[in-house]
């Protein structure tokens, strides 16, 4: 969600938009106002619906709209002051919940035309999310409740969290699965997870001892599992037998279950472990936005937690490689980190370019901006708009994710190739305020400044509309010659706009967010603003949601003629990204026609590539030197290899590449065939017993092995000092 005191946009009572009709007169879009106490903590839309959701939880009031917000009603069932929380149920369009700070809660399964009331024997559990879905398209109504059981003692009360579940979705009483958890999910609760496990596959982080008769620590926590909803349960070790406690946390991420452990090991500094089916040695992560081939972490290597590292799994998620340096983080654990919908591939990262500073001296951090097109092998800066550079080096730089202006995603949007941000040109990014906004239609290779001033942005009807709100006093159509208008907001098609219409509202507010439906396929917007003193009215809400729909515009459906192929692309003279020629339809720029495919997500095509060099990263284990991927130590030989103890023996091994996960290129030239290696260049098979003979030139006086270490010292005469070190 967007922060809502950050952003300053004025909305002037006459609203410019841009059109694209020549300069022949136009139908103006409709407009509606609706006005509430309070802003939204949530905005939700229905997916591929026009039902939305306003959730008050100041007023803790839920209203409802099935127009896409023209028109606004509040939920009735549902009394004024109840609503605390709402959530959506992620596997069926048609359901969602109220939780309040009672016993009883309510449900709607038509997408808030009625609410109907259930109990639940706890109060709930503020976490993040209380509720956990089966996604199995047979079992959508099975749902797991997190609640916060007390009991009363001599000082006071002692708490504990507590699972219900239920199998018909609340419409009977709800039964306790397990006590003293502090989470609990379905092993099916992503429809990307492919697995062959049980259906009722239940997993909880729960603790061996009681919050009643002993005090909770972070070794009694432990990951538990049942397919009869903990009639009876077993115990996850995780491949480490009893070493597998102080669970921190386990998540469904894409097709990747990840369980966190903190080391409890003497010798450890209280390091995180991350399980997918190996582990990372970590301080803190953040498990960010992944592609369902492979699984991307930020982790927090360094001394500052505001600084990361990302890597990258492999397609099953069992071995991690470092991807990208520096990354910037914020001490909520949020992530510069991005990709952009649609594309695959394509991801933007923003890293820190002074981090020894930033650890040092506490400097400001100096953020700039790469993107990779090969879903993090490699990364590059964004090249600077033509023109804009006055010194080197010189790129363009956006702000992302840790300074949200608005809903949605932060740079892209579902329709083919369109991208836009708020940044600047030059060394390091400037200041929000100090920035402008910038556009690419090629999913990020080329980039247009549109808009002077950091503005808000929407797509729509799959990006043959677009909305501008701007913060400052001009905008540019980024025609030529430039044109500008008056402040407010403006609409442009995907191409030059050669006149202005104007268009009044009849407000003066402050814009806070605008936003469409999830997968910007409408012709409608929904402003949110706050609205200025003069001209605010008795009785009357301050916060104004400002509908306003561009399918009055009356242009004519978009033919096959008007239509063209986008391929996305890394650089101008390839078309390839991660394998393949991925291509879109989209509307042609000079045409002047609304797509009008409202709630039909862009198809992708894929033509596949031959492959090259570039469709291959290094090898777990392995590090980039020179260009060419070298191995980083030793590696173990597979236990059927190397037996024969001949000199020049020869095993197959790795070629030190892998080919991306997700990569979909064919033929060409394979770099991840297995190599013929000499034997002696590698580690024993695990649990053999191998020796190595060392000659010194003199007597050995004395040796030292460090406690907890590889590191090994010999003194010999005279004066001389030798070191070893195991290899990892």
């Amino acid at each position: 969600m967007a922060p809502w005191h950050r952003t300053v946009a004025f909305i002037c009572s006459t609203l410019a938009f841009l059109l694209h009709f020549g300069c022949t007169s136009a139908a103006d879009p409709d407009h509606a106002i609706n006005y509430f106490n309070n802003a939204p903590t949530r905005l939700f839309f229905f997916d591929d619906t026009t039902s939305v959701i306003y959730h008050d939880a100041i007023f803790g009031e839920i209203h409802v709209f099935q127009d896409e917000g023209k028109t606004w009603k509040r939920a009735d069932d549902i009394p004024p002051g109840e609503a605390a929380m709402f959530i959506e149920h992620p596997f069926n369009n048609r359901v969602a919940s109220v939780l309040t700070n009672s016993y009883t809660h309510y449900r709607t399964d038509n997408r808030g035309k009625s609410w109907r009331t259930f109990d639940v024997p706890e109060l709930l559990t503020y976490v993040q999310k209380p509720l956990s879905f089966h996604s199995g398209p047979k079992k959508w109504e099975y749902t797991l409740f997190q609640t916060t059981k007390c009991d009363q003692i001599s000082w006071g009360k002692r708490c504990r969290d507590v699972t219900y579940h239920t199998k018909d979705g609340f419409a009977s009483s709800p039964q306790l699965l397990l006590d003293d958890v502090s989470h609990c999910q379905f092993a099916h609760s992503s429809k990307d997870f492919k697995h062959d496990a049980h259906e009722d596959l239940v997993y909880c982080v729960a603790y061996d001892s009681s919050a009643v008769t002993d005090s909770h620590n972070i070794a009694s926590s432990r990951l538990y599992s049942s397919t009869d909803f903990f009639a009876t349960k077993q115990n996850e070790d995780l491949g480490i037998g009893k070493d597998a406690k102080g669970v921190v946390a386990f998540e469904i991420v894409s097709k990747f279950a990840v369980v966190v452990l903190k080391d409890l090991t003497p010798s450890s500094e209280g390091e995180m472990l991350l399980y997918v089916t190996a582990r990372l040695r970590q301080n803190a992560y953040t498990i960010v936005e992944s592609t369902v081939h492979s699984l991307a972490v930020d982790i927090g290597l360094h001394d500052i937690t505001t600084v990361g590292t990302l890597f990258v799994s492999n397609s099953n998620g069992t071995y991690f490689v470092e991807s990208l340096m520096d990354t910037n983080r914020n001490l909520g654990g949020y992530v510069d980190y991005d990709i952009i919908y649609g594309v695959e591939g394509v991801g933007i990262a923003n890293i820190i370019a002074n981090v020894q500073d930033v650890e040092r001296k506490m400097a400001a951090k100096q953020l700039r901006l790469v993107i990779t097109f090969n879903d993090g092998s490699s990364w590059d800066p964004l090249v600077a708009p033509s023109g804009t550079c006055s010194s080197e080096p010189c790129s363009l730089h956006l702000h992302s994710v840790t300074n949200m202006h608005n809903y949605g995603p932060v740079f892209s949007s579902p329709a083919p190739g369109f991208v836009m941000g708020v940044g600047s040109v030059e060394k390091a990014l400037a200041l929000y305020e100090e920035s402008n906004t910038y556009m690419s239609t090629d999913a990020g290779l080329m980039w247009t400044m549109v808009c002077e001033g950091a503005c808000q942005y929407q797509f729509s009807d799959s990006a043959t509309v677009i909305v501008i709100v701007a913060t400052n006093n001009l905008l540019t159509t980024s025609c030529t010659p430039r044109t500008w208008v008056r402040p407010g907001i403006s609409f442009r098609p995907a191409a030059c706009c050669v006149c202005m219409n104007t268009y009044t509202v009849g407000i003066q507010s402050r814009a806070r967010s605008l936003t469409t439906v999830s997968d910007s396929t409408s012709q409608k917007f929904l402003l949110l603003s706050q609205v200025m003193r003069q001209s605010q009215q008795p009785n009357q809400g301050h916060n104004a949601a400002i509908y306003l729909d561009f399918a009055a515009l009356e242009r004519w459906k978009c033919g096959t003629n008007n239509k063209e192929s986008l391929y996305a692309r890394a650089n101008t003279k390839s078309e390839c990204i991660i394998g393949a020629k991925s291509w879109y339809t989209r509307r042609k720029a000079n045409a002047d026609c609304y797509m009008g495919e409202k709630f039909h997500d862009p198809q992708v095509h894929d033509d596949k590539c031959p492959c090259e060099e570039r469709d291959y990263e290094c090898d777990y284990n392995y590090v980039r030197s020179d260009g060419k991927c070298v191995p980083s130590f030793s590696k173990r030989i597979p236990s059927t290899q190397c037996t024969l103890g001949t000199p020049g023996e020869k095993y197959m091994g790795s070629s030190g590449y892998r080919k991306i996960p997700g990569n979909k290129c064919e033929g060409g030239s394979p770099m991840d065939k297995p190599v013929s290696k000499d034997c002696s260049g590698a580690e024993p098979v695990e649990g053999a017993i191998v020796h190595q003979i060392h000659s010194f030139p003199s007597d050995i006086v004395q040796s030292k092995y460090f406690k907890d270490s590889k590191v090994s010292v010999l003194y010999i005469v005279p004066y001389q000092y030798f070191s070893s070190h195991l290899p990892p």
